[in-house]
């Protein structure tokens, strides 16, 4: 919802009703509720607990399928202020990898796409004019809002968009 520092404000809270109080807690699952003292019967194994599982790489890291079978995927990352992240996210066709960095100028990403899938990528770039690069080459993008957006094959890329001065 365009609400990037709030959803990481959210999941890297330390406050009594955050993931982070779970593990303060003792637990090394998710609770059926933030604390003991909001719920004494509470249970150690509850699904909405794990909601950050799901949310994280859809989300900030902005992997999803878009076609059946992880045929076709969008990797858009929404990383608000963070300045850097990675993950590994299994699919039926192998796993997605991806690493980002960010500058008040620039945004890298490293990705690595299995075989048998499509990405349709959407990087955050700075107003003006700019600079995209996929594997060391120029490369032509569209713009879509705060994004540009272009398509990647199968393998290992690293993809950057870069504010030209």
């Amino acid at each position: 919802g365009n609400m990037d520092e709030y959803a990481l404000q959210l999941l890297t809270a330390t406050g009594e009703r955050s993931w982070y109080n779970m593990i303060r807690t003792g637990s090394t699952i998710t609770l059926e509720a933030w604390d003991r003292k909001f719920k004494p019967n509470l249970d150690w194994n509850h699904a909405w607990g794990a909601a950050p599982a799901n949310a994280i790489p859809r989300l900030p890291m902005g992997i999803e399928p878009t076609g059946p079978g992880w045929k076709r995927m969008r990797i858009q990352p929404r990383p608000g202020p963070l300045k850097e992240a990675q993950i590994k996210v299994p699919t039926l066709l192998g796993s997605v990898e991806a690493a980002f960095a960010q500058t008040a100028d620039s945004f890298a990403l490293t990705v690595g796409i299995p075989s048998g899938s499509v990405a349709e990528v959407a990087l955050p770039c700075p107003d003006g004019r700019i600079r995209l690069t996929v594997d060391g080459q120029k490369q032509k993008g569209t713009r879509n809002g705060k994004y540009i957006c272009f398509e990647l094959q199968p393998g290992r890329h690293t993809c950057c968009v870069e504010k030209r001065r």
